[in-house]
């Protein structure tokens, strides 16, 4: 399957229903989408009931020809067809009733992100007595515990395939696993498998929530052109003319991986005219609510501002970015060793660039199957408090708050 890159489209307001569909009581076939509609390169629908087997082999058709097995451990490729023609190209995973909380079989459909494509296969599952639902129905129905609920919730806001990945994990018990398999009669590795755990945090929360990071710097400096390159498409205008931008313009891109809020930021400059102080003052605002700042200076020529203003002007954390390294650089930014030397406009080093964004925010961005990760506050909240009474010496404490995540 493609992965998903780029921006985020606007989400429909509900989930794609076939025509036609009649009522049918809660322990029918249902099926729902668990992945935002239209925003990545993958949607995943889950079909759970009785005859979500049986629907399966109606319409999948494995690339191998084998006959299909339930078995939770392999994803199948092959086509959904409907009449004899191709609806579209699916990773299909059959999960037998006593594997799932919800102890009914369950089919996982990994087909194209498109809203055209969830759209047909939804309604070829329709045709043969599924229910399409929405996906906190779906989520009512299957979940056996505030973790799984949560996991279910999250992935439904997940945009990039790790994400969905890592989240999908969780929804299917990896985290709940490793709380519930903690050895407590050993407490020095629990208080590791603990902080093993937090290390997790960031990047489970960024998968559903991305982070804020800001494109901030002194006119002319390439922001737009540097912007327009992460995001991998031509959003904004870009001109040799400084103060093209004058407003704080923000999308959804994928680096790598992680889904991150990207904000191109009006140029810092002496302002003059009150849009001009607006805009700066817009700029200032959009640094101070992000989670990490692109200090932007043109490499090649002398700064308009100097570097020190502006960085006690910004809030940490920064990445200092001297743009414009293909005119080669000038001799003020020598001594500047931790700086990220890069071309927007020619794309070099923006792999470099990437790495040390998706490091500052969340260290390292990676997908390990059945990896636990902490996805939530209220996760990462309580096993602190566990791990604060393991080290106070309080074992029966830091059971009852991590049983309280379960």
């Amino acid at each position: 399957m493609p992965a998903a890159q780029g921006t985020r489209r606007q989400p429909m307001t509900s989930t794609p229903r076939a025509p036609n569909t009649e009522h049918r009581t809660p322990s029918s076939t249902a099926a729902a989408i668990l992945t935002p509609l239209g925003h990545g390169g993958i949607a995943i629908l889950h079909v759970l009931g009785p005859r979500a087997f049986d629907v399966a082999s109606q319409v999948f058709r494995p690339k191998s020809g084998a006959p299909l097995q339930p078995d939770a451990r392999r994803l199948l490729y092959g086509h959904v067809v409907d009449n004899g023609e191709v609806v579209d190209e699916v990773l299909v995973r059959l999960v037998p009733a006593n594997e799932t909380r919800s102890q009914e079989p369950t089919v996982e459909i990994n087909c194209h992100g498109g809203l055209v494509a969830v759209q047909r296969v939804l309604e070829c599952l329709a045709r043969r007595g599924v229910e399409p639902i929405e996906p906190d129905a779906l989520i009512r129905r299957r979940a056996r515990s505030q973790t799984e609920a949560e996991a279910a919730h999250a992935l439904t806001q997940a945009t990039t395939p790790l994400g969905v990945e890592t989240l999908l994990d969780q929804l299917n018990g990896a985290l709940e696993a490793a709380l519930r398999s903690l050895p407590w009669h050993q407490p020095s590795e629990v208080a590791t498998a603990l902080r093993d755990l937090l290390a997790t945090e960031r990047l489970g929360h960024a998968f559903w929530r991305p982070p804020r990071v800001a494109v901030v710097g002194p006119t002319n400096a390439g922001k737009s052109t540097l912007f327009n390159a992460l995001a991998r498409e031509e959003r904004m205008i870009v001109s040799p003319q400084p103060g093209t931008t004058r407003d704080a313009v923000s999308a959804e891109v994928a680096i790598g991986g992680l889904p991150v809020w990207l904000t191109d930021t009006a140029g810092e400059r002496e302002p003059g005219s009150i849009i001009e102080v607006e805009a700066v003052a817009r700029s200032r605002s959009a640094a101070a609510e992000a989670a990490l700042v692109l200090l932007v200076f043109d490499g090649s020529a002398p700064p308009p501002i100097p570097l020190a203003t502006l960085q006690a002007a910004i809030p940490n954390p920064q990445l200092l970015i001297l743009n414009k390294a293909d005119l080669g650089l000038a001799p003020w930014t020598r001594d500047l060793v931790e700086a990220i030397e890069v071309s927007a406009i020619r794309g070099t080093a923006l792999d470099e660039l990437c790495r040390r964004i998706v490091e500052t925010l969340v260290g390292e961005a990676r997908y390990e199957p059945g990896r636990p990760v902490l996805f939530t506050l209220r996760q990462a909240g309580l096993v602190r408090e566990a791990l604060s009474a393991l080290e106070a010496g309080d074992l029966d404490a830091a059971q009852a708050h991590v049983s309280e995540i379960l």
